[in-house]
């Protein structure tokens, strides 16, 4: 049954990626609240979106994996979501392995057993309305590793090799997940990760 379906997924996620960015809409999201490298305020951590709120203290969340709702005011260069509820969540996505030369970078998604989710990993982050979710990878460089089903542990897991390649050293990767439960119900976007490869 997922083998069916992943093709269509995927063409549907490719389709909307390319849309044009409307104004602000509501969004649901996952992330880790962290400071901004630049002065004041928050982002999700892995990207530039900046979240801000009149609606919760942000700051009881810092460095926490959260569920939220805003509104994401549709900009690809300055985006920014305020967010109007949150709770505290597991993280459903992580990049680990080591991460270096000569070793792997280990892609996983964590979800409900059973479930199927589609892993995607891009040289840069991004901000693209996705339905009512917001993609965190930059559509330019990003690539779909492939789908996995979640195993009695809840993890789905895409390894990648590193060659040994000097070049690849200092390379920052973005990933994040696209996870539909077996359950049923509507699919939801895993929190961003990244990773520098290093020696």
């Amino acid at each position: 049954m997922f083998k069916k379906l992943t093709a269509p997924l995927i063409a549907t996620v490719a389709t909307v990626l390319f849309t044009s960015l409307a104004s602000a809409q509501n969004v649901h999201l996952r992330g880790q609240i962290e400071d901004a490298d630049v002065g004041f305020g928050f982002v999700i951590d892995c990207t530039d979106i900046a979240l801000t709120s009149s609606a919760v203290d942000l700051n009881q969340f810092m460095d926490m994996h959260f569920e939220a709702d805003g509104v994401f005011n549709g900009s690809a260069t300055a985006p920014a979501i305020d967010i109007t509820s949150i709770q505290v969540v597991p993280k459903s996505f992580s990049i680990s392995g080591g991460a270096s030369i000569g070793g792997r970078m280990d892609f996983v998604a964590t979800a409900n057993p059973g479930d199927m989710a589609i892993l995607a990993a891009s040289l840069d982050s991004g901000a693209t309305l996705l339905g009512s979710s917001v993609l965190m990878l930059d559509p330019q460089s990003m690539l779909v590793l492939g789908t996995v089903v979640a195993n009695v542990n809840g993890e789905g897991k895409i390894s990648i090799h590193l060659p040994s390649n000097q070049a690849l050293v200092g390379l920052e990767v973005f990933g994040q997940a696209a996870i539909f439960p077996s359950a049923g119900g509507p699919y939801y976007l895993s929190n961003p990760d990244c990773k520098t490869i290093s020696n």
